[in-house]
């Protein structure tokens, strides 16, 4: 047996060719285990190694490579190899076998392999076999193997009694039991067999019962196994039954139908093939047959192309003519060159009108003929190969052919619609639809027009020109050449040149006869072959129809196969099924119509059921198809639950055509729907429903793969494996195919066309093109979404071609948009190809020859024009005219250009070129000059010409500027001096000097070049949707608008108006209001917001345009009129449609810009009404209106910015200062800031956190130098390489000694914060420094910068100190909680991280050390880089290491008395180290002679008087003092002494306390303040504050002043005791008695004397007479007199009513509204203007007294009452008299204001009680006048005069000079003037103001300028650049000083004025010249004018 099996080469080779090896192989196993056991171990040894060689451990790698090339026999050969050798070792059960029998059971393994190795396993009876048997029945990854190891194990005696399962229910609800119990489960076996009808789920049940009996025992016996059969368990709905059925004979009834079928189709297909053959052969011979639609396409298309040559030199021979004939002089020449001239013009015109005829012609069908057409036949071409490759298919799949034909013919009848549309469009071209044809076609009719006066020139040429040849009397041509050239000669030829010019000129009518021949041909030949498609069409059509009716009978009309089929059933959520009709029954709405629901996941695509016109309905996820053809035609199915594919539309689309489809093509993919995901289809006819069950296709079966678990078999004889092997081996099996003979089903194929006939073979060589764009748009998928919105023609073409040639033509692309279009299909070729071509346009625009309109053709003379901007309408003449006419867009090159050129000025006005006409005998010539400057690169470039001339110039360059004058001689070549001829192209012209930027570009001080009359209404939306906020916002945009434009009464003029709802709107400002930007501004902050209920867009158009721009409101009939819509909300109500105004707007010549803001507007119609898209159309929001309204204005008026420049001053030699320089430093600089506020923006930080530092220094980013001296400084070693330099430092940086340990910081582990992050250690290792080098990519930039952080113990102190750049943070280590995690948070994204913990078993401290950097989302850092580090706690002295426990364990641990290093950590943890300091405490000097006297040394005991020093503070109303606090440490024997600066200042006149502790500074405004009231300031940390300042404020019995008390106590918490110095506190102020200041304390104090209380009410006209205008400006004046009243409770109370006629007063607000001032003011301008009909003042007034003087409303009986009336008009109605005598009967006094010329002043005097109280003013002066005329008037209005002369009085003060400094600084605060006066003084004595005559120090050599003579107290300094003067003026008594000044900086356009620290500045750029300017302070007492 061992030769057998290991000397195979001793034995025959049939011995090894059966099974007999294997068996011998496996007894031999079982000997090897019989002599084994009989002590024959060697010998077993022996045996079983020799197998171990055969089959050696099992390796992964090397069996997944060989399996990976095996063949499915050699992997069943190498299998069964495998289980023999496996098993052969299981029965020989040797030791030294498990191992190897182990490693095959690994998972890599086969399964078959793996089952045998378990079952080798068998008879090893230890722990480890079972634990292998068991891993594998739990986790194999095959159930085969799994259930065999389950089988073994269970026989296993190590086992436990394991189950298959317990119980289990399988997919069919079948419950499986087991007849065994166990406490394990495992996996369960599954078998299948074949499954059939794809798509219906369903799985064959697992074994019902698994059972398996051992008979006899373990040596003696064998095991079987039953398994019974499968069975089906299938649901069946809506019957919800079970059956079962048979496996086998499931498919029989469904294969006999389609055998049927098929038979049937057999019997008919003859008669489906023989239509559709007939319609292919008709189409085969229209493509490569006799018509050959290929060559016919190409014939036309090369006529067409040729006509453009015949006429190509048309115009060169027109152009030669008109030049030659324009050199001459006409007025110089005789007669006879008139009619020359008329011959030339009508030729060069009948040439010029024939090739732009014959070019548009061609211009017009170049695309329909050579793209649209070819395109066509192409199309058709496919469609027919199409049809051809369907035909080929009827007989193997007859309705997938028939699909496929159908879509052909469909295909073709659209190519034939759309041919006759080709055909329409060139009989269009060609007049034919018109009963013409072009006059071209027939040139000889137009000579013979000409022909007469041909004959007639030539005559007179011949017969004059030589008379005026000979008629020669005065010969200067040869006086000037000295001989060479004679007048006669000269005329000769020119006689002889206009001959030969007239031939040439005619010469073209000989071969332009019968120009159009070819073309018209080629045209009948290709559009007479249409017929011929039509008719093969209909043929081809009646094919195909009669087939699919055939087809029909037989298989009925089904959707496609493709289309889901499966009906949703009532589960996941719905109670209701998908069958017909669907219902869903859930909480989801039901669909709108009736139909099937069918299962699709989502995301599957969809095909079309059906042949169609498909769209989009208005429902969201739905398409409509309307079907075509057949039993279905018009019929309308609905699909539901679909996204659709781009191209589908809805028919409102503005891209929408008819959009055919074909059963089974793609029309996109499914949504999420409700319950298990589905479509919903309808289907509509007539109006009615139809199921569409029966249109689905049927669910044919489709016979699974076999698939094979297992195909071996095992026989084990009594424990002994006798044979292994497969069933069935591979080449056993095989497939056996029962299809049916059907002879008539083999259709003969049809030979499709040649590719050589294919049309559009060009087509598919620029498809095939790998660059091309076809290639480009296929793989870069939709760009669509990509393109800018300016490029809507791509978008179009590439969502929906069809839609892109019905919309755009190809000739109405830009250039800019191609080449943005290749670039994003990245065409680097074709960009590069048409950038070349753009450069040769360029070159040839760059050098186009000068342009003498006398030598122009009319088509040139209109090409020149439209390239000016000019229009090119008129004659000929008029068209010379206007090209000659100079341009005045740049005014101050205008003015110095000459009259005999015309220019083309530069953008920038820094240059121009010209074209100069030159006279010279009877020759004129135009000659090309240029002069140009570029500021940027200092050059002044100049030229003329290809001709031989002298160029003179003369340049004068300022910094701000050029003069340059340049002049064109015809002078001798040897002396250039004496000239012919000079003629200027420059003339002292004016070059300003633009500022240059870094990018090379430049800009002016304003942008706009061009001011032409302007007139722009803003209508602004004002409904309830815009609010009060976003209303001031659009306000604000306005003004921000304003200040870009250029404002004046001859610029742009500016009105607005607001509107709402229906007849709201109103004029905020006329055309004609204010041409002044600052009062328009003005206008706009106080416009009061009238919050409207809806919206009405057309009524404000109409308003806008019939009452706005009309002649009386400013409108100009030269000026552009601009209507601009602002309006965040849509047209909601309204009788006339808003396009229906917008559009009488236009008429009007009105444009109309829309501005829609934010997202509740309707976007389509602000675009349809605007005046063009995009610059007259902006959508934005408020938050960005202030910025995008300006933007929006400037770009799409005719003028954006006034360029308002003083050119005399701008140019003047004497005024003008560079300034290039300091506007570069200042761009740099706001670059800089701008670039740090991004970075502080991104990443969250506060502004002033970052530091300015460099970066990070590392040693490894160090130079040589710098590690070298980092090293000397450091005293380490400098010698090695770079990189032994770097770690050296690197070593020390991380390297400290404490505590006599040396410590060293770990290296950074990660590579990459190792390389973006460096970290170090002091010396000390008591402080961590991190820095990290980060790089950020911010606004367009790459940006680096170093962050740095750190963490610092010092361990002596109890300090721990962290930080993050310039943010650091301290903690008091006293009752620290170690361990704690400590985040210094500086963002969300930015934070310092460390843990300190403190093992006091080691004496360590353990720190943690990381940081959080973040940004945009991402986290760059965000880690811990040093962790569990430990320092030695250090020894502070020799008796005191680190607790931090307590402060007495503190004291304890330093050796039981507290020291002054241990106090300052005492006032650290109590957070007042930095209140109490030891340095000096100065005491600043008070005021002498204060009113009062305070003197805290009175109050405080003997013991603590010298730890006070006290002075009074400047107002005479506080202390300054100095505490000098001396005390014994607490818990200590130490003295220690504290200096601690401290005040208290009371200020009665702006009602505030102010109180300071060292550092803490306390302020508060008492106006709600309860009096006596005791307050406590709290200073430092704890419960219980350690310092504490108590105060107290009380009013004095006779309310002459107020009573103030302060206590300052300090008492220190130790632990749990307090120590208190000194001991009872520190009382500084006591009962201490403070004067009155004002009278603005009078009101609290309830006694005023000075002022009365008193009770006003403003009476206001609000008539028709009066305007909303004149009434907002009565609202300001308002609002400024209650700002000037001392408006109190107990003082002055206003309130207010409006008037117009009888009984319409109405009151606003009452007496006691409110005492506030800014709520009265915001009531007031929120006032709205109710127009009434007429007046009635003694109505009103009796309203007012009767009415709103009650004790209800707030009238008080001690009180005055005033009626303040305002009117600008006169009763027409009432009684006046009778209403003042009822205000005067009840004592009001009556003070009437009279408004314009409109009052009657004689009503309004004989009303009031006193002359004093009438008054006459205007509108326009009325906010002024108003506060002062009330002020003045009524008795108590707290006026400065009154409050001087009345605290004078109370003080015992009767005159100013006895006033001392504490009284001299109340009367400058009260007045507000402390601040004015505080600066230095100014001594009119001394220089600069001195010498003076009559106070004048003069200075400018200019001249004195009639300078007046000062008085004594004043002098004056007139400055040497004579544009600055500066006074001094000194008021007496009260030491103080006025300093006056103005200065002029005409470099900058400013004035800079002021007086003492007041300081203002005027931009002169815009300025409104002749303005007064006025500083005004303490209400006039100061004035500067």
């Amino acid at each position: 047996m061992v030769d057998l099996c290991f000397n195979q080469d001793q034995f025959p080779e049939y011995l090894y060719t059966g099974d007999l090896y294997n068996r011998v192989l496996l007894a031999l196993g079982s000997v090897v285990h019989k002599l084994a056991k009989g002590g024959q171990i060697e010998r077993a040894t022996d045996i079983i190694d020799k197998v171990h060689s055969l089959i050696g451990l099992h390796d992964p790698w090397t069996y997944k490579s060989k399996r990976s090339i095996q063949t499915d026999i050699e992997k069943e050969q190498y299998d069964h190899t495998h289980v023999v050798l496996l098993e052969t070792l299981g029965n020989a059960r040797m030791d030294a076998s498990y191992d190897i029998i182990f490693s095959h059971i690994n998972s890599t393994n086969s399964p078959w392999i793996k089952r045998a190795g378990v079952h080798a396993l068998r008879k090893y009876q230890h722990q480890m076999a079972a634990d292998a048997m068991l891993q594998s029945a739990l986790y194999d990854e095959d159930e085969n193997v799994r259930y065999e190891a389950l089988l073994m194990y269970q026989a296993h005696p190590q086992s436990r009694v394991v189950t298959p399962l317990n119980k289990r229910s399988a997919d069919n609800n079948t419950a499986i039991m087991d007849p065994y119990a166990s406490d394990m489960d495992v996996q369960a076996h599954h078998r299948s067999r074949r499954g059939f009808w794809e798509g219906l789920k369903f799985k064959l049940a697992a074994p019902a019962v698994n059972w398996q009996k051992r008979i006899g025992n373990a040596a003696l016996g064998a095991s079987f196994g039953v398994i019974m059969e499968n069975y089906l368990d299938l649901l069946i709905s809506p019957l919800r039954g079970h059956f079962k059925v048979s496996a086998h004979d499931e498919e029989g009834a469904d294969i006999k139908k389609i055998l049927n079928m098929a038979l049937r189709f057999d019997k008919v297909v003859k008669n489906i093939v023989g239509g559709i053959k007939k319609g292919i052969d008709l189409f085969m011979d229209i493509i490569s047959g006799r018509l050959s639609i290929k060559t016919i396409v190409q014939n036309l298309v090369k006529a067409l192309k040729g006509l453009p040559a015949k006429v190509a030199d048309l115009r060169s021979r027109a152009i030669k003519a008109i030049k030659t004939i324009g050199q001459f002089d006409e007025l110089q020449l005789p007669p006879f060159i008139k009619p020359v001239k008329n011959l030339i013009n009508k030729v060069q015109k009948l040439f010029n009108d024939i090739k732009t005829d014959v070019m548009n012609f061609y211009n017009t069908l170049e695309e329909i003929l050579e793209v649209q057409l070819p395109v066509l036949a192409d199309r058709l071409y496919k469609s027919v190969v199409d049809v051809i490759e369907g035909f080929g298919l009827i007989g193997k799949n007859p309705k997938s052919a028939l699909i496929k034909i159908g879509v052909g013919v469909f295909q073709i009848y659209t190519s034939y619609k759309e041919a006759l549309q080709l055909k329409n469009k060139t009989q269009e071209a060609c007049f034919f639809l018109k009963d013409e044809k072009p006059y071209w076609w027939n040139i000889k009719d137009e000579y013979l027009k000409l022909i007469n006066l041909v004959v007639a020139v030539k005559d007179q040429l011949k017969n004059s020109g030589n008379q005026w040849v000979d008629d020669v009397k005065e010969d200067v041509v040869a006086e000037f050449t000295k001989g060479k050239y004679t007048m006669s000669k000269v005329r000769k030829d020119i006689v002889e040149e206009l001959t030969t010019l007239i031939d040439d000129l005619l010469n073209p009518f000989s071969y332009l006869d019968g120009l159009a021949d070819p073309f018209i041909h080629a045209y009948e030949a290709t559009f007479g072959v249409i017929k011929s498609i039509k008719e093969a069409h209909t043929i081809l059509k009646d094919g195909y129809e009669t087939g699919k009716s055939l087809l029909d009978s037989i298989f009925g009309s089904k959707v496609p196969p493709e289309f889901p089929r499966k009906t949703r059933l009532d589960k996941d959520g719905c109670r209701g099924t998908g069958f017909y009709p669907a219902r869903l029954l859930s909480a989801d709405e039901e669909y709108w119509s009736e139909g099937v629901d069918l299962e699709i996941a989502a995301g599957n695509r969809i095909v079309a059921p059906f042949a169609g016109y498909v769209m989009l309905t208005d429902r969201p996820n739905e398409i409509l198809i309307k079907t075509t053809g057949g039993s279905l035609k018009d019929m309308e199915v609905y699909i539901t639950n679909i996204s659709p594919m781009s191209t589908i539309l809805h028919p409102n689309d503005e891209n929408y055509i008819e959009n055919s489809i074909s059963s089974g093509v793609d029309i996109g993919t499914a949504t999420n729907s409700p319950c298990t995901n589905h479509i919903h289809l309808t289907m509509k006819k007539g109006g009615g429903y139809i199921d569409p069950t029966r249109f689905l296709e049927d669910r044919m079966f489709v016979f699974e793969p076999y698939y094979e678990s297992c195909n071996d078999y095992k026989l084990v004889w009594k424990g002994e494996v006798k044979a292994v092997g497969m069933i069935v081996k591979n080449e056993g099996k095989d497939e056996e195919d029962t299809t049916p003979d059907m002879p008539n089903s083999d259709v003969d194929p049809v030979d499709p066309p040649p590719m050589a006939a294919d049309p559009g073979e060009d087509i598919q060589a620029a498809k095939s093109n790998p660059s091309g764009m076809f290639s480009n748009v296929q793989t870069s998928g939709s760009l669509s979404g990509s393109m800018s919105g300016a490029k809507d023609m791509f978008s179009t073409l590439l969502k929906k071609a069809d839609s892109f040639m019905k919309r755009f033509s190809l000739k109405k692309l830009k250039l800019g948009d191609i080449i943005e279009f290749l670039d994003k299909l990245g065409m680097t070729d074709s960009k590069q190809k048409l950038a070349d071509v753009l450069k040769s346009i360029k070159k040839l625009i760059d050098n186009k020859p000068c342009l003498n309109p006398a030598q122009a053709t009319d088509d040139q003379l209109k090409q020149e024009l439209l390239e000016r901007g000019k229009s090119s309408d008129g004659s000929r003449e008029q068209m010379i005219t206007r090209l000659t006419t100079p341009d005045k867009r740049c005014p101050w090159m205008y003015i110095t250009t000459p009259d005999n050129m015309y220019c083309t000025y530069d953008s920038m006005c820094l240059g121009l070129e010209c074209c100069m006409k030159v006279k010279f005998l009877m020759f004129l010539y135009t000659i090309k000059a240029y002069a140009r400057y570029d500021p940027c690169q200092y050059q002044f470039s100049f030229g003329i010409g290809d001709h031989n001339y002298t160029l003179k110039y003369d340049i004068q360059k300022t910094d701000t500027g050029l003069l340059a004058s340049v002049t064109l001689g015809l002078c001798q070549r040897e002396d250039t001096s004496n000239c012919l001829a000079e003629f200027s192209l420059l003339a002292n012209a004016v070059l300003p000097l633009p500022i240059c930027k870094t990018d090379g570009s430049i800009t002016w001080p304003q942008d706009c070049q061009v001011v032409v009359p302007v007139d722009v209404v803003f209508v602004v939306d004002e409904s309830g949707s815009v609010g009060e906020s976003n209303f001031k916002s659009t306000m604000t945009a306005l003004s921000n608008t304003v200040d870009k434009l250029a404002v004046g009464e001859d610029l742009v003029r500016i009105g607005v108006t607001l509107f709402a709802g229906t007849g709201t709107s109103r004029s905020l400002l006329d055309l004609n209001t204010q041409y002044s930007s600052t009062a328009i501004k003005e206008t706009f902050s106080s416009a009061v917001y009238k919050k409207g209920s809806y919206t009405d867009i057309a009524d404000a158009f109409r308003y806008a345009c019939e009452e706005m721009f009309v002649g009386n409101k400013g409108d100009r009939s030269d000026a552009q009129n601009y209507l601009v819509l602002l309006t965040d909300g849509k047209n909601n109500k309204g009788a006339n449609p808003v396009v229906t105004e917008a559009a009488a707007c236009k008429n009007a010549n009105i444009r109309i810009v829309t501005v829609g803001i934010g997202s509740g507007i309707d976007e389509q119609l602000l675009k349809d009404i605007a005046y063009s898209l995009p610059n007259y159309y902006l959508h934005t929001i408020y938050d960005d209106l202030h910025k995008t309204l300006p933007q929006l204005v400037i770009q799409t008026l005719d003028c954006s910015f006034a360029w308002n420049i003083d050119y005399k001053a701008y140019l003047s030699f004497d005024s003008i200062k560079s300034t290039i320089k300091e506007a570069a430093i200042k761009k740099l600089e706001e670059g800089k800031q701008l670039l740090k506020g991004k970075l502080l923006e991104a990443l969250g930080l506060p502004e002033d956190i970052l530091q300015s530092t460099g970066p990070c220094l590392r040693p490894d980013k160090m130079s040589s130098f710098q590690l070298t001296n980092t090293l000397t400084d450091r005293g380490l070693n400098t010698t090695g390489s770079n990189q032994e330099l770097a770690e050296r430092l690197k070593a020390d940086d991380r390297r400290c000694e404490t505590m006599g340990r040396e410590l060293s910081l770990p290296d950074i582990s990660n590579s990459w914060l190792n390389d973006h992050l460096y970290y170090y250690v002091s010396n000390d290792c008591l402080r961590l420094d991190a820095c990290a080098d980060i790089s950020l990519s911010i606004a367009d930039f790459n940006y680096a910068k170093s962050f740095r952080a750190f963490v610092e113990l010092d361990f002596c102190k109890y300090i721990l100190k962290f930080g993050f750049e310039g943010r650091i943070r301290s903690l008091i280590l006293i009752s620290y909680q170690w361990g704690k995690k400590e985040t210094l948070t500086i963002t969300k994204d930015v934070q310092v991280i460390f843990v300190i913990d403190k093992n006091d078993d080691k004496k360590v401290f353990e720190i943690d050390f990381g940081l959080k950097l973040c940004f945009q989302g991402s986290c760059i850092i965000d880690q811990m880089f040093l962790e569990n580090h430990e320092i030695p706690i250090p020894i502070c002295n020799e008796n005191f290491t680190f607790s931090g426990d307590s402060i007495s364990d503190l004291i304890t641990a330093i050796g039981g008395k507290m020291t002054e290093e241990a106090f300052d950590i005492v006032l650290r943890h109590l957070g007042l180290d930095k209140y109490f300091t030891s340095g000096s405490c100065d005491v600043p000097k008070g005021p002498v002679d204060c009113p009062v006297m305070i003197n805290p040394q009175k109050y405080l005991p003997a013991s603590i008087r010298t730890m006070v020093q006290c002075q009074m503070t400047d107002n005479c109303l506080g202390l300054h003092c100095c505490l000098d606090l001396t005390f014994k440490l607490p818990l200590g024997d130490r003295m220690v002494t504290f200096n601690i600066p401290f005040w208290v200042k009371f200020d009665p006149c702006q009602f505030e306390v102010d109180i300071a502790f060292g550092g803490f500074r306390y302020k508060r405004y008492i106006l709600n303040y309860d009096w006596g009231e005791k307050n406590v300031i709290s200073i430092g940390k704890g419960a219980s504050a350690p310092v504490q300042i108590e105060y107290s404020i009380d009013k004095m019995a006779d309310g002459k002043g107020f009573i103030v008390d302060v206590l300052i106590k300090i008492c220190l918490p130790i632990d749990s005791d307090q120590h208190c110095i000194p001991q009872n506190g520190i009382h500084l102020l006591q009962q201490q008695e403070v004067p009155l200041c004002s009278d603005d304390f009078l009101d609290w104090m309830k006694d005023c004397k000075s002022v009365l209380p008193s009770d006003v009410i403003f009476v206001v006209d609000e008539s028709g007479s009066v305007g909303q205008e004149h009434f907002d400006d009565t609202m300001v004046a308002l609002s400024k007199t209650i700002d000037k009243l001392a408006i109190r409770k107990d003082m002055i109370r206003v309130g207010m009513s409006l008037f117009g006629g009888t009984d319409t007063s109405r009151t606003r607000f009452d007496l006691n509204f409110s005492y506030n001032k800014t709520e009265l003011s915001t009531v007031i301008m929120k006032t709205s203007y109710i127009k009434r009909s007429y007046t009635n003042i003694g109505d009103a007034l009796r309203y007012a007294c009767e009415e709103m003087f009650v004790s209800g409303k707030g009238d008080r009986h001690d009180a005055r009452d005033y009626v303040v009336l305002l009117t600008d008009g006169k009763s027409n109605r009432g009684d006046t008299a009778a209403g003042a005598a009822t205000c005067s009967d009840r004592n009001i006094t009556i003070i009437a204001v009279g408004i314009g010329d409109g009052i009657s002043e004689k009503e309004l005097r004989d009303i009031v009680s006193k002359q004093k109280y009438y008054f006459n003013t205007t509108y326009t002066k009325l906010s002024e006048a108003l506060p002062d005329l009330v002020s003045t008037s009524i008795d108590c209005s707290a006026d400065l005069p009154s409050f001087i002369s009345g605290w004078l009085k109370d003080t015992g003060l009767s005159v100013l000079e006895e006033i001392k400094e504490g009284g001299k600084l109340l009367i400058l605060k009260r007045l507000g003037l402390e601040e004015f006066f505080n600066g230095p003084k100014c001594d009119h004595l001394r220089k600069p103001y001195s010498p003076n005559v009559q106070g004048w120090n003069n200075e400018c050599p200019k001249g004195s300028l009639g300078m007046p003579a000062l008085p004594d107290q004043m002098s004056c300094h007139y400055t040497s650049t004579c544009t600055g003067i500066e006074c001094c003026v000194t008021i007496p008594d009260l030491d103080l000083t006025l300093h006056p000044f103005i200065f002029i900086d005409p470099c900058e356009y400013t004035i800079n004025y002021g007086i003492n620290t007041i300081n203002k500045t005027i931009k002169l750029i815009n300025y409104e010249w002749g303005k007064t300017e006025k500083i005004s302070l303490a209400n006039g007492i100061i004035q500067l004018e």
